[in-house]
């Protein structure tokens, strides 16, 4: 069961306490940009909060229990926030650079009330994360990355059917249960496993 109230001072933010999970759940939306901060009841105030930056496409909701379980496992508030143009977020006309996305993610950093976090990219979101270490290095309190690139000129693209099957994973409406999932493996995995 979940209790919730708006925020009277901006009207902007929604808290949900999930009695079950013990977790402040507030959403607020940014010029355009829709966050989330999960913190749980007990937290260690030696940590930094975790933000999370999912990949192409992937929205806040996408990180599914993983923000709970890192927010009550390892007792650190977690932020994860909608891209331009994906989920709740504002749909503007792209392209964006990499360097308007890791500023969008500081902006939320700032806006939730934190100066350093944990920075964690997935996919596209590690190629933000590491520009925000770069643009933002006094705000890095430490960086994770998983599956991505340093981008650049110098950086190998990956193969055109590999992003032919990222269309078709985000266009399907079961991506999981599918068999574009099995050849989008295939693609992704080296060929020694």
């Amino acid at each position: 069961m979940a209790m919730f109230a708006v925020d009277a001072s901006d009207g902007l933010a929604v808290f949900a306490v999930d009695a079950q999970h013990g977790m402040n759940i507030p959403q607020r939306t940014l010029s355009g940009l829709t966050w989330e901060l999960y913190s749980p009841l007990h937290v260690d105030p030696a940590k930094a909060p975790v933000l999370m930056i999912n990949g192409y496409a992937g929205g806040r909701g996408d990180w599914g229990p993983i923000v709970r379980m890192v927010g009550t496992r390892a007792r650190r508030p977690v932020i994860v926030f909608d891209q331009r143009g994906v989920g709740g977020t504002a749909k503007e006309a792209g392209p964006f650079t990499i360097e308007q996305l890791a500023a969008d993610a500081h902006a939320v950093v700032k806006d939730a009330g934190f100066e350093r976090v944990a920075v964690c990219g997935l996919s596209l979101g590690g190629m933000v994360a590491q520009s925000f270490a770069l643009e933002y290095p006094e705000a890095t309190a430490a960086l994770l990355l998983g599956g991505t690139t340093h981008g650049g000129r110098d950086a190998v693209q990956p193969p055109a059917r590999f992003l032919e099957l990222c269309t078709e994973l985000a266009q399907h409406p079961e991506p999981n249960l599918s068999e574009v999932m099995v050849a989008f493996t295939d693609t992704a995995a080296p060929p020694a496993l």
